[in-house]
């Protein structure tokens, strides 16, 4: 698990720590670049929309499949539900992190527990080179 200071400078590091950890899974190119781009929007939105305090960023690799939560503490507006994360009008200028997240995984679920608000995607590495 990693704890993230809940600060725009720390995507990098969080995105590069993902990339490193995760290189023993055995993932497809493809697959790991997807999985860097879920974690990295789930880390960015936690900051920009959390209230605060420390994102929590966890990756789990099971045969078949790889699952990533993020979770930090409840901020000032919830999520929609995940079924309304569609691309945003070309023009827009953000909205499209959680609809690409919705694209690339399997399944998306949110919810809250212990005041904090938690995000988990699922990948079925299906085809994993």
């Amino acid at each position: 698990m990693l704890s993230i200071p809940s600060k725009v400078r720390y995507l990098r590091w969080a995105r590069r720590t993902t990339e490193e950890g995760t290189r023993s899974f055995d993932l497809s190119p493809t697959q790991q670049i997807d999985l860097t781009l879920v974690a990295s929007e789930l880390v960015t939105n936690a900051i920009e929309h959390g209230a605060g305090g420390r994102v929590r960023l966890e990756i789990w690799a099971e045969p078949g499949s790889v699952e990533v939560t993020a979770s930090s503490a409840i901020g000032d507006e919830l999520p929609r539900p995940t079924e309304e994360w569609l691309l945003p009008e070309p023009m827009a200028r953000s909205g499209r992190g959680l609809a690409i997240i919705r694209q690339l995984c399997d399944s998306v679920q949110v919810h809250e527990a212990d005041d904090r608000l938690v995000i988990t995607c699922r990948f079925s590495l299906s085809g994993a080179a």
